[in-house]
Order: C-alpha cells, then sequence, then structure tokens
C-alpha cells in the first residue's frame, strides 16, 4: 500500500482520538483519554490520621495532641486533660456531675477529655471544641474552650456548651467553623438537628433546627436525614443562614458518593436495586450490587466484583454515559488468564 493511500485511509476512517479506554493492570484501572492517563486504584490507603492541631501567635502556642491540650510560651509548658470541667457545674446539672461520677467508677466514662472535635483561630483567640467520649466510643460530652494567645500569662477558659453534639467521632477533627463572626457546628440533638453557634462577644449560645434526624454530614456541606415518616433524603447545607436545599428523598436509602466534588453523586438501594443518581440533573443508572464505585477527574469507573473485578465501565460523571468497557479476558479453555 503506497504512502498515498494509506493517508487517504486515515482520512477516509479517521481515527477517534478523543475516544476513551479503560483497562485494569496490577489491581488498578488505567484511563487513556485526549492523550492524558489517569489511574483509578481498586483499593485505596485508609489517610494517615491527624496527630496535632498547633496555633502560633509570636513565642505563644496552643497545641492539642495526645497530651491534650498544651500551652507554650517560651520555654514554658503544661499541658491539660481538662477533667475538671467534665463535673463542673458551669457545664452540667448537678444531677449529670451524679451521673458522670458514677459511670467514672464504673470504667465507662472519665473525666480526662480525649478527642478534639474541632478548633479555630479568631484574632489572637484560639477556639476548641473539646470531646468526652465513653468506653463505647459515643461521646457524652463536648465543651468549647479558648486560648488568648495575646494574653501575657495565656492560660484556658471554659465558654460552655453547643445544644447538642458534633457529628466527629476520629480523635482530633475538623467540625468546627466560622459564620458571620460567629463560631458554628451542626450538631445532633435527641430528636432533631440543626446549626449551634456561638457569639464571642457576648458569650452567647445559639441554635437553629434544620431537620429530623441526621445519618451522615461531608464536608458542612453535604447531609442525608431520615425523616419522621420514613424516607431518606439527601440535600446541601447553606451555613451563612442556616438553610439547606433537599436534593433527593427516596423511600430506601441514600448517601453520598463522595466528599462534596460536583456533580453530587447519590447511591440508592431499595428493595428493586441499586442506582446511581446524579442529583443535579435527576439522572439516574442501575448498578450492579455490590458494585464498587470511583470518581476519577469529571468520569466514573464502577466495577463488579468488589475485590477481583471481570467487568469495569467508565462513565461520563455529568451524562452518565457509558465511555468504555473493560472485560476480563478468557482463556480458550475458559479459565481467566493470570494477571500479567
Amino acid at each position: 500500500m503506497t504512502i498515498f493511500a494509506l493517508c487517504l485511509g486515515l482520512v477516509l476512517n479517521p481515527v477517534n482520538v478523543d475516544k476513551s479506554t479503560l483497562e485494569f493492570y496490577q489491581d488498578t484501572f488505567v484511563i487513556r483519554q485526549r492523550g492524558t492517563v489517569l489511574t483509578a486504584p481498586l483499593k485505596i490507603a485508609a489517610p494517615r490520621p491527624v496527630l496535632s492541631v498547633n496555633y502560633r501567635r509570636n513565642n505563644t502556642y496552643a497545641v492539642w495532641d495526645d497530651r491534650g491540650l498544651s500551652i507554650r510560651q517560651g520555654k514554658h509548658i503544661k499541658s491539660y486533660l481538662l477533667g475538671e470541667i467534665s463535673v463542673s457545674p458551669r457545664a452540667f446539672t448537678r444531677l449529670e456531675i451524679i451521673k458522670t461520677l458514677e459511670l467514672v467508677k464504673k470504667g465507662v466514662r472519665r473525666k480526662e477529655a480525649n478527642a478534639l472535635s474541632g478548633s479555630r483561630r479568631v484574632g489572637s483567640m484560639v477556639y476548641l471544641l473539646v470531646r468526652w467520649d465513653e468506653s463505647s466510643g459515643h461521646p457524652w460530652a463536648e465543651a468549647l474552650v479558648s486560648v488568648d494567645l495575646a494574653d501575657p500569662k495565656p492560660m484556658w477558659r471554659l465558654r460552655g456548651k453547643f445544644d447538642g453534639f458534633s457529628t466527629a467521632m476520629k480523635p482530633i477533627e475538623d467540625r468546627l467553623t466560622v459564620v458571620n463572626g460567629q463560631l458554628g457546628v451542626v450538631v445532633r440533638r435527641a430528636s432533631d438537628w440543626g446549626f449551634a453557634t456561638f457569639e464571642p462577644s457576648t458569650n452567647q449560645f445559639d441554635f437553629r433546627i434544620l431537620g429530623d434526624r441526621l445519618l451522615g454530614l461531608r464536608a458542612n456541606r453535604w447531609f442525608s436525614e431520615k425523616t419522621s415518616y420514613g424516607t431518606t433524603l439527601v440535600g446541601t447545607l447553606n451555613l451563612a443562614d442556616a438553610t439547606r436545599t433537599v436534593l433527593a428523598e427516596a423511600r430506601g436509602s441514600l448517601k453520598f458518593l463522595d466528599n462534596g466534588e460536583e456533580p453530587p453523586l447519590l447511591v440508592g438501594s431499595d428493595p428493586t436495586g441499586s442506582n446511581l443518581i446524579n442529583a443535579a440533573t435527576g439522572g439516574k443508572l442501575a448498578i450492579p450490587t455490590p458494585a464498587g464505585i470511583r470518581r476519577i477527574g469529571k468520569e466514573l469507573v464502577i466495577w463488579t466484583p468488589l475485590e477481583q473485578p471481570k467487568l469495569a465501565n467508565l462513565y461520563d460523571a455529568d451524562s452518565l454515559e457509558l465511555l468504555a468497557q473493560w472485560k476480563k479476558p478468557v482463556t480458550p479453555d475458559g479459565l481467566s488468564p493470570a494477571t500479567p
């Protein structure tokens, strides 16, 4: 074939350079599209735990780590586990303190704080939302503490308690936020949930109800809730005015695929099966159960089975259009070949 004929063939039958391809190699999905290569490992390593949080002003530090709250000024340092707060009349009623002392004797509770639900700095003031967990791992107390880094002799100060518990569970988290000059945190209460705030200038705590039973919260932006009439709904939060927007509601389960990426994608399950839902457009895609799902840039990889994939599809995250497919090759004897 002459070079001219070859070139003519390419013109008449052009190669689609924009077509995506999907492969699976060494436990990693490989996506090639428009000259770029993206990879999606079958398993993602767990993120490293946060070991400390520290704030500094000149030679004054406020640090939270496994020692509790440490305040350092120059070479002088002192650490506090804040055990006095857990039995303080400023934070708890007499009956609550009696109950705590009884549970401390039984080993269910400890006076000393063991976790930090969140922290923020406003000017020279550091605010820490300190947490006490029971032996079961469930929180039984949270308190807001402040340290003024501009104070010549800095010391911690109990500011009070929010009405409800934050959604924090790890030893150190970042649930506290600043909105309109106020400190705020999304909290659960016994029968509802909402946004609790603290006004530093007046030392005033407030609460605004947002829903029934909070199931999950991501990036202080996406929430899922179990309603009093039995449905699950998901939506977005606007903490600036403590309002919410419902994106979807269903009788089965609904949860966000990831932490706030666009477009918001939901995984819904009911007795009829499972679906992937684009909450922005309402688009829906039936998915196998169980299935692995991973967002990579503007694409999605969905595979099954979870541990040793035999089939994987690549979709556009916006349109949910199928872009490419991978199938595990099968040898003539019907057996899958070993991974190269």
